[in-house]
């Protein structure tokens, strides 16, 4: 056993966690598509990533303009 052991774990513990909550998020966003005949493309990433991004395209203008809080 090395001294990561304990990060390794917490990590994938981590990972999976993730992984289920985006899952979740997308089975709803599909529930919400079947139900209302409205194609939904989730663009999903981190606020900090999305704020910090060095231009603003033509998307992220749109999106802070018009985008809906979820």
């Amino acid at each position: 056993m090395t001294g990561n052991d304990g990060l390794a774990t917490w990590y994938l513990w981590y990972i999976n966690m993730i992984n289920s909550c985006l899952l979740r998020l997308l089975f709803n966003l599909y529930d919400l598509e079947l139900s209302t005949g409205v194609l939904i493309s989730p663009m999903i990433m981190l606020r900090k990533l999305w704020e910090n991004r060095p231009f603003k395209t033509p998307f992220y203008i749109n999106v802070m303009n018009e985008g809906i809080t979820l």
